[in-house]
Order: C-alpha cells, then sequence, then structure tokens
C-alpha cells in the first residue's frame, strides 16, 4: 500500500511533467543536492537560533505543540491582505506560549472556536485559507486526543522516528 508521501511524490511528479511555465533543471537540482549534503558547504542551523521559534528546555511537550501546531498552519501564505509569512506565524504561536505554555495542547485548541483562533494565532487578519487552516487543526487535536492520550509528544512516539508516519 501506498503511504502519503508516496501520492504526494507522484501528485507532484504529474503536475512538473505537464506543467508549461515551470520546468525543472535537473542539472542545478544534482548541485544543489550535492551542496546541501556537503558538511563543508552547508551548515545545519540549530531551531533556537531563529528568534520566531519557541523553544523552552523545560517544558518539552509544549515545544512539541508548538511544532505540530506550526507544521499543520504552514502552508500556502498568499494572496494576504498584509505582509505576514512564516516568521510571524511562527512569532504569534511563540507568544501564545508564553502567554500559557498549555495553549496549544490538543485539550485546549480543540475549544477553541474559528473567531478566537482568528484573533489569538493570526491576530484577527482575513488570512488565506483561515477555516481550512482552523479545520486542520480541530482534526489534528481530534485525533490526538481519541488515538495518542492529547498528547502530540505520543504521535511522535509511536511514529518511531519516522517523519512519514507522522
Amino acid at each position: 500500500m501506498k503511504g502519503i508521501c508516496d501520492l504526494v511524490r507522484e501528485t507532484c511528479n504529474k503536475v512538473t511533467q505537464q506543467a508549461k511555465l515551470l520546468k525543472i533543471n535537473h542539472e542545478n537540482l544534482k548541485i544543489l543536492a550535492s551542496e546541501i549534503t556537503n558538511p563543508e558547504k552547508f551548515q545545519n542551523v540549530d531551531w533556537r537560533d531563529f528568534e520566531g521559534h519557541y523553544f523552552d528546555s523545560s517544558n518539552e511537550e509544549a515545544v512539541v505543540d508548538y511544532i505540530f501546531i506550526l507544521d499543520t498552519l504552514n502552508f500556502c501564505f498568499w494572496p494576504s491582505p498584509v505582509p505576514w509569512e512564516y516568521e510571524n506565524l511562527a512569532k504569534s504561536l511563540r507568544e501564545l506560549l508564553k502567554q500559557d505554555p498549555t495553549s496549544l495542547q490538543p485539550k485546549n485548541l480543540i475549544k477553541m472556536d474559528l473567531p478566537t483562533f482568528k484573533k489569538v494565532v493570526f491576530l484577527d487578519i482575513d488570512f488565506p485559507l483561515l477555516e481550512e487552516r482552523y479545520r486542520l487543526v480541530q482534526e489534528s487535536c481530534y485525533e490526538c486526543i481519541k488515538h495518542f492520550d492529547g498528547k502530540f509528544s505520543n504521535v511522535v512516539k509511536a511514529a518511531a522516528q519516522s517523519a512519514e508516519e507522522v
């Protein structure tokens, strides 16, 4: 049986094969792959080096909650009525956790209605695909509560270090 990543790869392949205005430069892709796998040329950036990210070594659960929700919301930032990008989303979620370290736990997010979600996460901006983002957060929280004792960290443990399984 094909996994979700296989389906994404197949879909991307179909799109690139049919694209009329965009082509992948395979030679440049090979060069990029070579560069980012060469430790002399490519330095890993620590998560904590980006000021917008949340990190608290004394509260790993909150860090996992943050990563799950950030990843759930991190898609298609345009067209936005105001300049708002990944860093704004990351900082907005970080500020929520600074105010309340339990704010991104599934049991709390599942209770949040759409207007509150819009206000506290997107600072009341009419953000693209807001309803879909809200739906995805609600669905993620519901499934986490139902199958993983309400903890995103249990999802990570169950995936046995496989990003595809998550």
